[in-house]
């Protein structure tokens, strides 16, 4: 929901009331943290020392309210995912692990691969370290291929669902933070190297950690390289013929140093270049496009425990420089992201109650972000009559989002309710309002039920809201419903059933424009079942299933370009429409684990994508048929002293197919191996 203020106050009630906003606010920390009302320990330490997970890991999350978090007690609908997955299952790239959970299907394009979670394209807000990987500029720079390193990485948290309650713009469809390791998870020296097939890759990692008691610190370093093989590629030139492109290269380092138990100082500095090749549908115009995003951030983190209250404070710089290169084209932009939260948990009502309030202010600096990009056209380029000529609109510009956030949750025996809201000031787009509200029930420890009701909204970006003030925030409604049975330690069954529906949205479009306002409504069941029957051998599936209605998405896109005889560019728009594109609505991961011995284990996977229809510009559906690809992982643990293997075989079967690509089908990933080597002093 949101709460247009502007519409009954003018600007100058609007800063009186933003002042006595903050005052309040001031006021009220100051109570929280001078008071002796209520005598009770904090829930915060009790989370973290007495509650632990009962399934297959043990791991407290974050990503919920921005402390640990135990995942079936946490408000919202999480997965943890942690390293020992990743390892275990050959992971090498974030968009491999997340095409093997509930709800997410990774789209493979051109560029890299794009995300949708639950039928919801580009709605996930990614998270490193708590710090979101986006501006107002763009959606997002997912480091979904190789510009993440995994070795660095201690789990992931997922919430599925609304999440802007805590995170504000964009936490739309859910959330995704990426958790670093720490000195203490480390105690020493790792370090390992992974070749790959067909595709000549190389990477290296080396990650230095220890706990000195007083102090920790963790640093990691890590390189990846990557040459498409000349038989196999993403992009398709024709029916016999591959493209070989260029060399993908990517760079990361990593620290996180803690000093005692209060203060906390981490970073991320890292680099790729991705260069790609982008066609037509008639696949006879082509053209070599490149990617580049250097990336850093800081980011410094406080906490202090009271006898009654936990109080946090967070604070970062984000900067991101963008390149990206189409033909002649060059467009380049520069981000700069200035954060501060401050926030606080208070027990209430003997150890029953859990209050927990914050604030925020941050500033977006954007230079040369693009407006409007025309001309990568290639389906009009067969009108011998007119004129190509890719152009690009630019402009600067600054935003300013202020916040105030709240939450109270409370225990009674087998039920847990919960509720929050959120107040939010952006200085383009005046106030929005986001709240959350839950009930979970516990009546026995082999059964839970959850039921969710939340809110969420995205700002639109540079390209959609420079010029365009007619523009209001895309809005979604959220209900879910966790169902999880555990009738037995060897046997766990949870169904979350949802719908949401979703209003002002706005759909990108890869020739440079944006469609009209819509709304649509998206009604789905995630499942997960999790057997093991022996020690050995552990069997698991999950499945997704979407149903999506609404709007067409309707755009206005340059149709051609002349010259006028005083040698201005006159643009020719065309409009046209198409169904609103919700990805797969039909997906799912068996996953079979066999440990043989201590020292060898085995992970095999068979993943099903059903069919999926995507349109090209003006063209009719096509329509992809439905896949099964199969990879298997060999692990051995101690082949050396101090020294472990994996070897992972992709697309097992070579299974050849295609997928939908940006401006057309491109093939899909071709059989691989990938030996890694981990080394440990």
């Amino acid at each position: 929901m949101r709460v247009k203020v502007a519409k009954y106050f003018n600007s100058e009630t609007v800063k009186q009331y933003n002042f006595l906003l903050s005052k309040s606010f001031a006021i009220f920390l100051i109570y929280c943290l001078t008071g002796n009302i209520f005598y009770c320990q904090t829930v915060l330490a009790d989370i973290s020392e007495k509650l632990f997970f009962m399934g297959e890991d043990t791991e407290v999350l974050t990503a919920v309210l921005g402390r640990p978090e135990f995942p079936k007690k946490a408000p919202a609908v999480v997965t943890v995912l942690t390293d020992k997955n990743i390892k275990q299952r050959g992971i090498r790239t974030l968009a491999e692990l997340l095409s093997q959970t509930p709800g997410f299907y990774s789209a493979q394009r051109e560029w890299g691969h794009s995300l949708y979670l639950r039928g919801i394209p580009a709605g996930v807000l990614f998270l490193y370290d708590g710090v979101p990987l986006t501006s107002d500029s763009t959606k997002s720079i997912y480091p979904l291929d190789e510009e993440l390193a995994l070795a660095a990485i201690k789990q992931i948290e997922i919430v599925r669902g609304p999440a802007s309650v805590l995170w504000g713009p964009d936490a739309f469809a859910g959330v995704l933070n990426i958790v670093p390791k720490t000195g203490n998870d480390i105690n020493g020296i790792e370090t390992g190297i992974l070749l790959g097939l067909p595709h000549a890759h190389r990477g290296f990692y080396l990650n230095l950690g220890k706990d000195f008691g007083k102090w920790e610190g963790f640093l990691s370093l890590n390189a990846y390289f990557r040459q498409p093989a000349e038989k196999y590629c993403y992009a398709l030139n024709s029916d016999t013929e591959r493209q070989k492109i260029g060399t993908q290269e990517f760079y990361d380092l990593i620290f996180n140093l803690r000093f005692f138990d209060f203060l906390r100082l981490s970073g991320r500095i890292s680099d790729f270049n991705k260069p790609y090749v982008m066609h037509g549908t008639d696949n006879e115009f082509k053209w070599e496009s490149k990617k580049n995003t250097p990336f850093k951030l800081i980011k410094l983190e406080a906490k202090k425990t009271f006898t009654h209250t936990s109080l946090r404070f967070k604070t970062y710089f984000n900067h991101f420089y963008q390149k990206q290169e189409e033909m002649d084209l060059i467009w380049q932009q520069k981000n700069n992201i200035y954060y501060a939260e401050l926030s606080l948990d208070r027990d209430l009502f003997n150890e029953h109650g859990l209050f927990s309030l914050g604030t925020s202010f941050r500033l977006n600096q954007v230079k040369d972000a693009a407006i409007e990009t025309r001309g990568f056209l290639p389906d009009y380029l067969e009108n011998q009559d007119t004129l190509f000529r890719p152009l690009i609109d630019k402009a600067s510009f600054i935003t300013r989002l202020k916040s105030i956030f709240c939450q109270y949750r409370h225990h009674l025996k087998t039920l847990e309710i919960w509720g929050g809201i959120r107040f939010d000031a952006h200085s383009e787009y005046h106030t929005s309002l986001t709240y959350n509200l839950g009930l979970a029930w516990y009546p026995h420890k082999t059964f839970y039920l959850k039921t969710i009701y939340g809110t969420a909204y995205r700002t639109p970006y540079a390209s959609q809201f420079i010029g365009k003030s007619n523009l209001n925030p895309e809005e979604i409604k959220s209900f879910n419903l966790e169902i999880n049975y555990h009738p037995f330690s060897s046997l766990a069954l949870t169904l979350t059933p949802f719908y949401n529906t979703i209003h002002n949205h706005i759909a990108e479009d890869p020739f440079g424009g944006y469609s009209e306002p819509g709304s649509q409504k998206i009604l789905g069941l995630e499942t997960q079942l999790t057997y093991k029957p022996f020690a050995s051998l552990k069997l698991w599936a999950n499945a997704t299933f979407l149903n999506t209605w609404g709007d067409k998405e309707k755009y206005i896109t340059l149709d051609y370009m002349t010259i006028t005889p005083e040698g201005i560019p006159q643009p020719h728009y065309t409009t046209w429409e198409k169904d609103y594109d919700s990805g797969a609505h039909q997906f799912g991961t068996l996953g079979i684990e066999y440990q043989l011995n201590r020292q060898i284990s085995s992970f095999l996977s068979l993943h099903y994508l059903g069919k999926r229809q995507f349109s090209y510009l003006k063209s009719s559906h096509q329509t992809f048929p439905p896949q099964m690809l199969i990879d298997l992982t060999l692990n051995f643990k101690n082949l050396l002293p101090k020294l472990d293997m994996s070897l992972s075989l992709k697309n097992l079967l070579n299974k050849h197919y295609l997928t939908p690509g940006t401006f057309s089908p491109i093939q899909g990933n071709p059989f691989a191996v990938y030996l890694k080597l981990d080394y440990h002093f």
